[in-house]
């Protein structure tokens, strides 16, 4: 499947287009890439596992099992897994690439059996973000390269801001466990009590907020200097500039929920879902950029 969503292009038609011998490395390797190539499939099938929901995950799993055997591929490829040659039916795997494209594109049109075309998405998704993101030791990638994307990765030594303001209060529970994380809250000025009847621990506070974006940060800094005793609830990690890359795979597990691969059921819409701490004030620069004259105008 990841060799038909990404098949290797003829050196000819890039050859006719520059109308010169090719000699642009970049390009070479790019018309040469495939999805099938290592250890993309591998890389692919991990995101399946670890962000895919439950449902979703189940899905692609039972879609490709019944590829992997000839009447399966024929229930849900149809007659193009037919051959004239032995041994007539084909699985999936064998067919040649025109075919296994045809049926993606099939697939990807489909309306009466909606779960063909949820499978088709969600592999196609992993597919290319696998694709486009990773990058070797040195930060590079062939195909970022071929299409003219230029990742910076100069750092800036003259200004870098060290500091990090809310180092001190913050816990990261995924690194906590029952003693330390008790511990970590007292340190910071809560009363922590066990209840041994329910098996928890409650803290006194006199104010929960959920979120640290624009809404959550201002109120909880509010009622922070106004001497209460606060505490901020996310889901998210906590990072600050210097811990960035400009690298779009990292940065995505960084700054979204499910590295920012999340859909509707039926696959039609994609969801960005911000998790870090500081929300919409963290990630949400790009929806802040004011709107060019020449938009206004029209």
């Amino acid at each position: 499947m990841c060799e038909a969503l990404i098949p290797p292009l003829p050196m000819e038609t890039l050859n006719n287009q520059k109308k010169k011998p090719l000699v642009d490395k970049s390009l070479q390797s790019f018309y040469q890439a495939s999805g099938s190539h290592f250890p993309i499939p591998d890389e692919v099938a991990e995101m399946v596992v670890k962000r895919a929901m439950p449902s979703a995950k189940a899905l692609v799993s039972w879609v490709l099992k019944i590829l992997s055997f000839r009447l399966g591929t024929l229930l849900l490829c149809g007659f193009i897994s037919f051959d004239w040659k032995w041994p007539f039916l084909h699985k999936f795997s064998e067919l040649p690439l025109e075919k296994r494209e045809q049926v993606l594109q099939r697939w990807s049109n489909q309306r009466r059996l909606v779960p063909l075309r949820l499978a088709f998405v969600l592999t196609k998704l992993f597919c290319f973000y696998t694709f486009f993101s990773r990058v070797d030791e040195n930060s590079h990638n062939p195909a970022c390269e071929a299409i003219g994307y230029h990742v910076d990765t100069r750092k800036n030594v003259t200004k870098t801001r060290k500091e990090r303001p809310l180092e001190k209060g913050v816990i990261e529970t995924m690194k906590e466990n029952d003693s330390s994380l008790v511990q970590s809250l007292i340190q910071r000025g809560l009363e922590v009590t066990e209840d041994p009847i329910d098996n928890t621990y409650k803290i006194k506070c006199d104010a929960v907020v959920v979120g640290s974006g624009c809404g959550g940060g201002v109120a909880a800094a509010v009622l922070a200097k106004s001497g209460q005793n606060v505490i901020v609830l996310d889901q998210g990690n906590y990072f600050v500039a210097q811990d960035y890359s400009s690298l779009e795979g990292p940065s995505m597990n960084e700054l979204y929920k499910y590295g920012g691969i999340s859909s509707t059921i039926d696959g039609k819409v994609m969801l960005l879902a911000g998790s870090t701490v500081g929300g919409g004030s963290a990630i949400n620069w790009s929806a802040s950029l004011r709107t060019p004259s020449s938009v206004l105008r029209e």
